[in-house]
């Protein structure tokens, strides 16, 4: 995904080569898949992995691709089966192949989410399929790290730290909004968002809803026991545990569920590298942005990128002071009045002010150069200065640059919350 625009209900992608071990995108409950159906794939995993076919296993077409795909993760990294969890890093993400089925990985994952979340401070996203689970941290972390504490994680701890935990996990929030849908307390029509879900999980904290969340919760999405018996095989060795760093290419055994973790920049695009850049570049040059004089504050209007001068300055004053924002900020406005008047400002809009005031600066000193980095998604002062001031060879660095920014934008947005 290269940009989207909420406005104008526009989306760019860029194509990426199709992957004959991912697995299709869905809406909605999916029927989760047991931990026997799991484990047993698992153990054909194992059988087959030691190049041994049961007769009437698999057709012929069958046996090629799947030896072709247990090959081609072999070649990276252990195959993960029914006695074997492979813990791998890639990017800001931490797979945990696991074949016990949706409802003990699902477990699982929040446990070592609320484990981890506790110890950084900072929320843990998690997804989690029948075959494997990953979790999502603000910045990169260690297999090692991950899979030490998945040693030392005991049933007992596992099972406390799920029933103390869930209600303040996503799980709990999405579950809990249906409830609330249910009984009439939230409208049919609603949009979910998981904000206003978990201020809903607060107010209604006393409340039926609550106690009916968690009901539905362990018998419908988690399997507690299941996973107890994991952490017990896990402990006498009869599970061992191996790791795989990050090498700058994830295996395919973690293509599924990494691509469910967008946009990660993982696949290399299709598309020729020049093609993408004119799509960036004819993008970023018909952006408009709103312009507003920070030395007189009466002149304030829409510009596209593409008609700005190299130096732009307040056709009523003369001053190359102009901040840029977004088309629709209309708060800017009555913020540089009231500056300028001397009034006091709250702490929202001092902050607005001085994002506006640091633009300026770009504008001031860069000129169109800026206008075009700051017309990127989530691209603000601080981002825009990074890459102004890296000394490019090329026009077409500048294009690549915003959008490796606006893809770590869209990557870590999740975390923004």
């Amino acid at each position: 995904m290269l940009s989207v625009d909420e406005e104008q209900y526009h989306v760019e992608v860029e194509a990426a080569p199709p992957s004959l071990t991912a697995i299709p995108g869905w809406e909605g409950d999916m029927i989760p898949v047991q931990v026997d159906v799991a484990e047993e794939v698992g153990r054909a995993r194992r059988v087959l992995s030691d190049g041994i076919v049961p007769e009437g296993f698999l057709e012929k077409g069958e046996i090629d691709r799947v030896e072709s795909t247990l090959s081609a993760q072999k070649g990276q990294a252990p195959i993960p089966t029914d006695h074997l969890v492979l813990v791998e890093s890639f990017e800001n993400s931490v797979v945990i192949h696991s074949c016990f089925g949706n409802l003990v990985n699902e477990t699982l994952a929040t446990a070592m989410a609320a484990l981890f979340g506790s110890r950084l401070g900072s929320n843990i996203g998690t997804q989690v399929d029948q075959y494997r689970f990953a979790l999502i941290f603000p910045r990169p972390v260690s297999a090692l790290l991950v899979a030490e504490e998945f040693r030392k994680l005991s049933p007992d701890d596992m099972e406390k730290i799920v029933r103390d935990t869930i209600d303040a996990s996503d799980l709990f929030a999405w579950r809990h909004w249906h409830v609330l849908r249910r009984l009439g307390a939230v409208s049919r029509e609603a949009e979910y968002k998981a904000r206003q879900a978990r201020l809903l999980v607060d107010i209604f904290k006393t409340s039926i809803a609550n106690d009916e969340a968690r009901r539905e919760l362990f018998t419908e999405k988690l399997d507690v026991k299941g996973a107890r018996g994991v952490l017990e095989r896990t402990g006498s060795g009869e599970i061992t545990i191996e790791t795989i760093q990050d090498v700058g290419q994830c295996t395919p055994f973690a293509l599924p569920i990494l691509d469910r973790i967008v946009p990660h920049g993982l696949l290399r695009p299709a598309v020729e590298e020049a093609s993408i850049i004119e799509i960036v570049k004819s993008r970023l040059l018909s952006t408009n942005l709103r312009l507003l004089c920070m030395n007189c504050g009466d002149w304030d209007s829409i510009r596209g990128v593409d008609t700005l001068r190299e130096v732009v300055r307040c056709p009523k004053c003369r001053s190359s002071l102009i901040a840029a924002t977004y088309r629709s900020n209309d708060a800017l406005g009555p913020i540089i009045n009231k500056k300028k008047r001397g009034s006091k400002l709250s702490p929202e809009e001092e902050k607005e002010w001085m994002t506006a005031w640091r633009s300026a600066g770009l504008i001031q000193n860069y000129g169109k150069r800026a206008g075009i980095v700051l017309a990127a998604r989530g691209v603000g002062p601080t981002t825009a200065t990074r890459i102004l001031r890296n000394r490019l060879a090329r026009e077409d660095d500048l294009y690549l640059s915003v959008l490796r920014a606006e893809r770590e934008f869209e990557r870590t947005r999740m975390f923004w919350d």
